[in-house]
């Protein structure tokens, strides 16, 4: 049953351009990423009669709404709605464990490339190919980055969660580290503080700690004042 359809009512192009022009503003984003906007009417009852859908075209997709017609919002709707998605989206991934993947560490303390793509790319496709068949799976959320700083070693990994320490390895070979990197995690999701000793750790990863972070204080609230 489809409870949405698009409206008929029609907005001024000002209005569009002004909401998609806040937008830009508050995430930041280069002026060549599509936005679209679109009205809703809702044939449900209880719903408002209108409204507005916005979508952001990055990867991946991010979508928001507003309870009001696109001629009724304001810079404060368009600020209100898109700070409690970011606070929604650092929440989920606060209740779940992390594994960090940088995508552009060497393949090799003397090779950068390997057939044009660097060894992070090899170490986390490897990773998540892996995980398929991981029993935590849904437990962790496997998070490429650009860069974590350990630019002169082979791949680099980081562990993290709330209320533990994080944990940063480098020098791992890139086709062979998968399956210990995931074995290493799993011993990270089972401590209760993060700490996994060195004889405790796969073999491959026994040595190339680079890091140890303590937990932050306390984790980030979000609130919100009404409307």
């Amino acid at each position: 049953m489809n409870l949405f359809s698009k409206s008929n009512a029609r907005a001024e192009p000002e209005r569009f351009q002004q909401i998609k022009i806040w937008v830009y503003e508050l995430l930041k984003l280069d002026l060549d990423t599509p936005i679209s906007i679109i009205q809703l009417r809702c044939t449900e009852p209880g719903c408002p009669p209108l409204d507005t859908a916005i979508a952001v075209m990055t990867v991946p997709t991010k979508t928001y709404k507003i309870h009001k017609p696109i001629a009724e919002i304001a810079f404060t709707d368009i600020a209100r709605t898109l700070q409690q998605k970011s606070c929604e989206s650092s929440q989920f991934f606060m209740t779940k464990h992390a594994l960090f993947v940088c995508k552009s560490c060497l393949y090799s303390p003397h090779q950068r490339e390997y057939m044009g793509k660097r060894g992070g790319w090899y170490l986390l496709d490897r990773l998540l190919s892996h995980s398929e068949s991981w029993q935590l799976r849904a437990s962790f959320v496997i998070q490429p980055v650009e860069c974590l700083s350990a630019c002169k070693r082979p791949c680099a990994v980081a562990l993290a969660a709330p209320n533990k320490t994080t944990l940063m390895f480098g020098d791992l070979p890139p086709l062979e580290s998968a399956a210990a990197v995931l074995q290493l995690a799993s011993q990270y999701y089972n401590s209760t503080d993060g700490i996994v000793t060195r004889q405790e750790r796969p073999e491959i990863l026994q040595k190339g700690i680079l890091a140890r972070i303590p937990p932050f204080p306390q984790q980030r609230q979000c609130n919100y004042e009404n409307d």
